[in-house]
């Protein structure tokens, strides 16, 4: 296991390998979410090739976050799962380009670091991901991504995230019913100020919770592959 937000300064070599990326809140339950409701073309860019890509991509539906305010303003639609399950509707054959604080950051970083493939995973299409990664031939590295505005890093969803799939990887028995409640426990705890900081209420937090804590109710595994231009296409194995 490697943690995404130590990837910039890794003396790391991914070559040859499979690269697992879980931010569960939200950058890959928000990935999953999108090629289920039926996105023509899912791109994933960062603070660097954003804008590149909006002028390239006028039509784009632009989705994500960004700590830079030259960048808040751009987005139609939030990075928080419960702002895009309302919207999801409206994604259906289009081109959307995503950005994220984390997650498209650390898939953007383990392509850097030479990873032959990079896979998204989080809760609620771990197990489709486990079954898939079961066939692969390459070595896996899983990289729970972390949240890099707080002061601890290593966020508690991922970091158990990144444990369930190794456990199930490996075929030992996962208890759900107890893991959910660590999690919403210590998501509760890591993510409570920030919410109320951001101006949003703790029954916001709660839906999301419940949304991205949707174990197994997706069936796609995201299949990063990055293109010639900087970008990152995402596109599903069903």
């Amino acid at each position: 296991m490697l943690w995404g937000l130590e990837l910039p300064n890794s003396n790391e070599n991914l070559a040859g390998t499979t690269a697992v990326v879980i931010d569960a809140l939200a950058a890959t339950s928000n990935i999953a979410a999108l090629l289920d409701a039926g996105v023509d073309t899912l791109l994933l860019t960062n603070s660097k090739n954003i804008l590149e890509a909006k002028k390239r991509y006028p039509n784009a539906l632009l989705i994500g976050e960004s700590i830079n305010p030259a960048l808040k303003d751009i987005f139609a639609i939030s990075n928080v799962p419960s702002d895009l399950r309302k919207k999801l509707s409206d994604v259906r054959g289009k081109t959307v380009i995503y950005m994220t604080t984390n997650g498209t950051a650390v898939i953007h970083d383990a392509f850097n670091l030479s990873a032959a493939s990079v896979i998204t995973a989080s809760f609620v299409n771990l197990e489709t991901v486990t079954k898939y990664l079961r066939t692969v031939s390459t070595p896996i590295v899983i990289i729970p991504s972390g949240e890099r505005t707080f002061a601890n890093q290593k966020t508690s969803e991922d970091r158990i995230g990144a444990e369930m799939l190794l456990d199930m990887l490996h075929g030992n028995p996962i208890d759900f019913d107890t893991l959910k409640q660590s999690l919403v426990k210590s998501i509760n705890e890591e993510y409570r100020e920030n919410y109320l900081n951001a101006s949003r209420t703790i029954e916001q937090m709660k839906t999301d919770m419940e949304i991205i804590l949707n174990f197994n109710s997706l069936f796609v595994v995201p299949v990063c592959i990055q293109k010639e231009d900087g970008l990152i296409e995402v596109r599903a194995i069903a």
